[in-house]
């Protein structure tokens, strides 16, 4: 339900989350303010990318790219051995994003002391902040594998 000026009522965005979505620009921290607005990830790794040919060259070594959008992308896919939580048919666009408390001036104490939503209830399980990944568990068995940026 919506007001005349397009805002839900008060009451209901008391029990909703206050996020504020930034990511790391070239001197300082700068807002998001949808998908779109994320910049590639790792950027300036991957700023001499060309598709050559139908195939993305020269991006970040060791990491896949493919072509979303127009645009160049950091991607995961499911291998052998290595799912991170994907269907065979099914990307992953990466991207790198940091949530702060809204109600917090940005860079004050116990701005980034927020909750991390889930994409699936459960409990945190395996954390492996070398690669990014949180299983989900649902009494002891994964319901989802999600690349995070684990800090």
């Amino acid at each position: 339900m919506t007001t005349e000026s397009n805002q839900a009522p008060a009451a209901q965005n008391e029990d909703l989350p206050h996020y504020r979505v930034i990511q790391k620009g070239v001197s300082r921290n700068t807002g998001v303010t949808d998908f779109d607005s994320l910049v590639t990830h790792h950027s300036g790794n991957n700023a001499g990318a060309r598709v050559v040919d139908g195939i993305v060259i020269r991006g970040e070594e060791g990491r896949r790219h493919a072509v979303i959008g127009g645009e160049i992308q950091e991607i995961e896919v499911a291998v052998p051995g290595r799912s991170y939580g994907l269907e065979q048919d099914r990307i992953l666009i990466k991207k790198d994003f940091m949530l702060e408390d809204s109600r917090i001036a940005s860079g004050g104490r116990g701005v980034r002391d927020v909750d991390v939503p889930s994409p699936v209830d459960g409990y945190v399980g395996r954390v492996d902040a070398r690669y990014g990944l949180v299983d989900i568990l649902d009494r002891g068995k994964v319901v989802k594998s999600s690349l995070a940026y684990v800090t």
